[in-house]
């Protein structure tokens, strides 16, 4: 689980959020049902509250969710959470069958952390890890 720090002008603002909520499948089975409570527990045991899955993914979910005990400027995390057993394989389930992808969530990470840590002058406008780790079933 990858948990991004957000800066509110950001989320209030952007088009990517719409495009998100435009892009959401309204219709879940009980298994996906089933591991967003499962993923939602695990971001409120890390210290998250109210989490809200955003869109699948090929490989998982990313979710929207708030620091606990912010109160008046509230710090928003997005989180990217990745099926181990998906990324293992570097596949996806498309329509019940499986695809082979090239997504590695762990290359992503690397990439991400040179180009915000590296940098001191890095824009506000590329996102920042805040936290990763992993679980049974996620990275």
């Amino acid at each position: 689980v990858v948990l991004h720090s957000i800066p509110n002008q950001t989320l209030t603002n952007s088009k990517h959020s719409q495009h998100f909520k435009l892009n959401m499948s309204q219709a879940t089975s009980s298994k996906s049902d089933h591991r967003a409570k499962e993923i939602k527990h695990v971001l409120m045991r890390a210290g998250y509250v109210k989490p809200r899955m955003i869109v699948h993914t090929l490989q998982g979910s990313i979710w929207r969710a708030t620091v606990k005990g912010a109160h008046k400027n509230a710090q928003t995390i997005v989180a990217k959470v990745t099926s181990k057993s998906l990324h293992s394989e570097s596949i996806t389930i498309h329509n019940g069958k499986k695809c082979h992808i090239s997504e590695d969530i762990m290359k992503e990470m690397r990439i991400q952390k040179y180009l915000t840590q590296t940098d001191p002058e890095c824009p506000d406008s590329i996102v920042k890890i805040r936290q990763s780790f992993v679980t049974d079933k996620d990275i």
